[in-house]
């Protein structure tokens, strides 16, 4: 197989042909012209869909019909199943661009196309008797030599049509795909019989190609004045004009439009291979005309002036027109024409000269290529199924963030082109059968991207490198990746983020894509940025909770573990809440609510070392009632479980730390219980106090005493509490303090008896003195004696 490298370096880019194939469906089952539509179309997401493997049937045939998408060499390949086993088949591909928004009727026509463009074209040039007649291509122009010429004069194909046509003596198969008759003015004047006439005639009903050169149907001198009927129906092929879609009217003149110029009129794959024609382009040919025709075929360049204006010359109009019936069905025709094709045949004017230019011979090389329809295979190879439509706007998206760079991830869709085929079975075995039709089929011709061209600030069309070809070079690191689905580029932090990423995709025709132009300030941050952004930061709070967890020495290893596991758990969750999450708020949210929980269980963490610290204080009294101790540790374990509740209801970060330090301080208001000591303490103190009132009580009622006496008395008690408590204060053992009070129950004791001493030699003074039978002298000494007693029972 011959390399037809050169063809997918041949784009065009078709305008107003691009269908999304997401319509195809809801066309399908919307319009009653596809009932018979039956294929599933997956919808993989609301901007994409592929095709079946085979394509689509939209209508069913005779027999079954593939179309597959070769994305490696921008084709179809195009196969079939035979009709039946027991007859011999020839086909005819037809095919068409398609669009599922259009009904039956709005479709465009179906076209034959080439099955050859892979495979060796046997062609017949039957020329004029002169050598410089011939159809002569050089291999430039068909660099795959897939054009095999065999050349016969007119004599010579007068003497043996048939034979010759069916080369080999095989009178059941005809040996050329193409026959091309010309090229010279009036084609040499050659005689051609019915038996000639006859021969392509029936070769034509086989559905292989025939290319008439200038003058070979129609010559304006054998027109009469009655439109299309001719006064010499014996003019060379004339008889044949209908089967090129050609009628005769002699009021287009012998040298209409003649030029040496023309205008490719049209886009289409006959100008794509082997040499590439654009439309609108202006071609040098030798000088030429039309003569006396009109065609209703498909025109694929007009006779023009230099300008590019229509010719007008030896016509009323650069182009007449006229809709008419030659028996076939209404028809519009037009006058103006230099190639034109009609099902499986096609018209040339080139041929007034002999001799052609570079452009001709080219022009002459596609017809040739594009008239060989017919094959015996069961499979071609459609090259001109191209995918002519460039990608989507790429999708930028920041898919990592460094202090250095960000990483930013291009991608684009491919838009394919639709084309709808079938194929046409031609019995051979017995030609007289009907023709029989394949299913209808539509597929997407989709090459696939190929990479991106990427600058800033400026349109990378207008500033990438281009090879020989024309083409854009694409830095390896601008190749698309399948795995990556895209590219990654990074940029510096030292590009301005305000100047724009500027981004065009291509894929593998060459077409290239929509301009995506983006501020890098602008691009969207893949949210995946953000999990990982957000999943690090639960990360570090969640080490940083457990490294305090760790270096608290007032929490036990299995607190430690268990405060330890609390946090995974938290960090679990709140991981599996990011990945979960869909836009950039839900991760927000679901990192704050990560943070939230584990700072809850560092915080509660905090209130258990706390609550640990304060029972250990309670511990450490000694010799407490027991019952105090419990009161106390039942207080922590209180104050805890309200905390780390607070905690744990707390809504925000300012809320869980006020609830923490609440709990903080309320475990530490925990009074501790009273240990031995100060129980002794407080209850001799106790004892101390009581006893001090029971005696001042007693010198406060003591009515033999002065109120000096008593302010004197009660203040010595005063005296004697103060020293003693000291003593109880300052004991250091139960045992101390048991002494102290005792000695100071006696000092008490001591100042109360001291009063009663007072008060009861007051009462024996105050009777000696009331006493008449004693003299002063005997008073004096009686009080002596009680002021002696007395002062000796103080002492």
């Amino acid at each position: 197989m011959r390399s037809i490298s050169l063809l997918l370096v041949i784009m065009v880019i078709f305008t107003n042909i691009i269908t999304p194939i997401t319509e195809v469906r809801a066309y399908a089952e919307s319009n009653d012209d596809l009932k018979d539509y039956s294929g599933e179309v997956t919808v993989e997401d609301e901007e994409a869909a592929e095709f079946p493997k085979d394509g689509e049937v939209i209508k069913e045939g005779n027999f079954a019909l593939r179309m597959i998408n070769n994305t490696e060499e921008n084709k179809l390949d195009v196969n079939w199943d035979k009709p039946n086993e027991s007859d011999t088949f020839s086909y005819r591909y037809y095919q068409r661009l398609y669009d599922p928004n259009l009904s039956e009727e709005e479709q465009e026509d179906f076209e034959l196309r080439s099955s050859n463009y892979n495979r060796d074209i046997k062609v017949l040039n039957i020329y004029p008797n002169t050598n410089s007649s011939k159809v002569e291509i050089p291999t430039e122009f068909d660099p795959d030599g897939g054009i095999n010429m065999t050349y016969k004069s007119n004599d010579d194909f007068k003497r043996d049509p048939e034979g010759i046509l069916r080369r080999n003596g095989d009178t059941s198969q005809y040996f050329y795909d193409v026959i091309v008759i010309g090229k010279a003015d009036l084609n040499g004047l050659v005689t051609v019989t019915d038996e000639m006439r006859n021969a392509i005639e029936a070769y034509i009903k086989t559905g292989r190609g025939v290319l008439f050169g200038h003058d070979t149907l129609i010559d304006w001198g054998s027109v009469s004045n009655d439109f299309d009927i001719m006064k010499n129906d014996n003019w060379q092929y004339s008889k044949l004009r209908h089967y090129a879609g050609v009628v005769a009217d002699r009021d287009v003149a012998q040298l209409a439009h003649q030029s040496t110029y023309i205008k490719v009129d049209r886009d289409g794959f006959l100008l794509e291979y082997p040499n590439k024609l654009a439309k609108d382009e202006i071609l040098k040919i030798p000088l030429t005309h039309v003569n006396a025709a009109l065609t209703k075929g498909k025109i694929w360049m007009r006779l023009v002036k230099e300008d590019g204006t229509l010719s007008d010359h030896g016509m009323k109009t650069p182009n007449k027109t006229l809709d008419y019936d030659d028996g076939s069905g209404m028809a519009s025709y037009e006058s103006n024409y230099y190639l034109s094709t009609y099902k499986n045949t096609a018209q040339t004017q080139a041929g007034h000269y002999t001799n052609s230019t570079d452009d001709e011979l080219k022009i002459f090389a596609n017809t040739i290529y594009f008239l060989a329809q017919l094959t015996k295979e069961e499979s071609l190879e459609d090259y001109s199924a191209m995918d002519y439509a460039g990608p989507e706007m790429p999708n930028a998206k920041i898919i990592e963030q460094t202090e250095d760079s960000d990483t930013v991830l291009l991608n684009a869709k491919d838009i394919g082109t639709l084309y709808q085929g079938k194929v046409e079975a031609l019995n051979q075995t017995n030609p007289s059968e009907n023709n029989l039709m394949s299913d209808e089929v539509v597929q997407e011709s989709k090459s696939g991207i190929k990479g991106y061209i990427v600058d800033f600030d400026k349109d990378p069309e207008d500033t990438g490198k281009k090879d020989d070809n024309g083409d854009y070079i694409i830095d390896a690191v601008h190749l698309h990746d399948e795995e990556t689905d895209g590219i990654n580029i990074k940029i510096g932090k030292e590009v301005s983020r305000d100047s724009k990423l500027m981004v065009r995709a291509i894929d593998n025709a060459g077409n290239l894509g929509e301009l995506l132009e983006i501020a890098i300030k602008d691009i969207e941050i893949d949210i995946s940025v953000k999990q990982t952004e957000a999943k690090d930061e639960i990360d570090n709070k969640a080490q940083e909770e457990k490294d305090k967890i760790e270096n608290n020495d007032n929490l036990s290893e299995e607190e430690k573990e268990a405060a330890q596991d609390a946090i995974d758990d938290a960090v679990k969750e709140a991981k599996e809440d990011i990945d979960n999450a869909t836009t950039e708020e839900e991760v927000g949210q679901a990192k704050e609510d990560g943070l939230l929980s584990i700072v809850k269980e560092g915080a509660k963490a905090e209130i258990i070392a706390k609550g640990n610290v304060k029972n250990k204080e309670i511990d450490s009294v000694e010799n407490p009632k027991e019952e105090d101790a419990q009161a106390s540790k039942t207080a922590v374990e209180t104050e805890k479980t309200n905390a780390i509740e607070n905690i744990g209801n707390g809504k925000t970060m300012e809320e869980v730390d006020q609830a923490k330090e609440a709990g903080l301080v309320a475990i530490e208001n925990v009074k501790l219980p009273l240990s031995g000591i100060e129980n002794a303490q407080i209850e001799a103190n106790d004892e101390i106090d009581n006893k001090a009132a029971e005696e001042k009580e007693k010198i406060e009622n003591n009515d033999n005493l002065s109120e000096e006496e008593k302010e004197a008395a009660q203040d010595a008690i005063d005296d004697a509490v103060k020293e003693v408590k000291e003593d109880i204060d300052n004991a250091t053992t139960e045992e101390e303090v048991g002494q102290a009070k005792e000695n100071g129950l006696l000092a008490i004791a001591k100042e109360g008896a001291k009063a009663a001493i007072d008060g009861s030699a007051n009462a024996k003074i105050k009777e000696i003195n009331a006493r008449d039978d004693v003299s002063e002298n005997g008073k004096t000494e009686a009080i002596g004696r009680v002021n002696k007693f007395a002062t000796a029972g103080k002492n």
